[in-house]
């Protein structure tokens, strides 16, 4: 619980104050703003992304198995996943994967393989995470480009079929972002429609439906920085209505076991 503290543990409060102490894991948290929002509502959030220190990379298994541990252990009420998505994009060059060899291309050098082996191994991870919060009763997501390879990956395209599987996709510019950005969800125990009605889909032209502008598109720098890493940063209004969801599922989850006490 030292890193916890390191890492920003929030007082838990207001809609949390019951979940005291568990906290909300954030994987490959990036810019954090989603665990920020929650955090601003009074969950304790512990965030984990290999920029915070070698106790927070998750290419080490005893890291990983710690994580796994909270889990299993009771210690965590939520997690959400944005596993790095680099080697599976449609749009690397040269390309690692394609459809037909979505674990990774035949023949690629050394440098490249190892590349896709660390992206599998995360992958894999993450599919057990999902599973595991499955089986816990936590509400657990993960996301990803909507054109991500990764939802090809054969361990992640079989969660559809499991029982209590929910998806969406919606565009960053219907939260406000300048570009497009189509990005999808997956999870369990946890509704994602109020993602799914924000859609820049069939617009006239080709323009933004909440603007009617042309998008921004992502290529290029701005201020010196590379527009597709500054497009990784998750909208804040996506946060807020994503922490809904999470707050959605707890609700819903305490009443769910109320009634199951009632009835016994």
């Amino acid at each position: 619980m030292r890193a916890a503290a390191r890492a920003g543990l929030g007082v838990a409060a207001g809609p949390f104050r019951a979940l005291a102490p568990r906290v909300f894991l954030e994987i490959f948290s990036g810019s954090e703003h989603l665990s920020r929002r929650l955090a601003s509502l009074g969950s304790g959030v512990l965030c984990f992304d290999i920029k915070k220190g070698p106790e927070f990379d998750l290419r080490i298994p005893r890291v990983r198995s710690l994580v796994r541990g909270w889990i299993l252990g009771g210690a965590v009420w939520g997690v959400h996943l944005g596993t790095p998505c680099t080697s599976f994009s449609i749009a690397r060059r040269p390309a690692l994967r394609n459809r037909s060899f979505v674990c990774g291309l035949p023949g690629l050098p050394p440098k490249e393989q190892r590349q896709v082996d660390e992206a599998n191994t995360l992958v894999q991870f993450s599919t057990g995470i999902l599973l595991l919060g499955r089986r816990m009763g936590v509400p657990v997501t993960l996301e990803n480009p909507a054109s991500s390879l990764m939802f090809h990956m054969p361990s992640i395209a079989r969660l559809a079929a499991l029982p209590g599987f929910s998806s969406a996709v919606c565009e960053y510019c219907m939260f406000g972002a300048p570009w497009r950005k189509s990005t999808k969800l997956i999870g369990f125990n946890i509704r994602l429609d109020r993602l799914a009605s924000y859609r820049c889909i069939k617009t006239q032209r080709g323009l933004c439906a909440r603007t009617q502008r042309p998008h921004q598109r992502l290529h290029g720098t701005e201020e010196g920085l590379d527009k597709t890493k500054i497009a990784q940063a998750y909208p804040r209004k996506f946060c807020r209505i994503l922490s809904d969801c999470f707050i959605d599922a707890i609700a819903e989850r305490k009443a769910m076991l109320l009634n199951m006490r009632l009835r016994s």
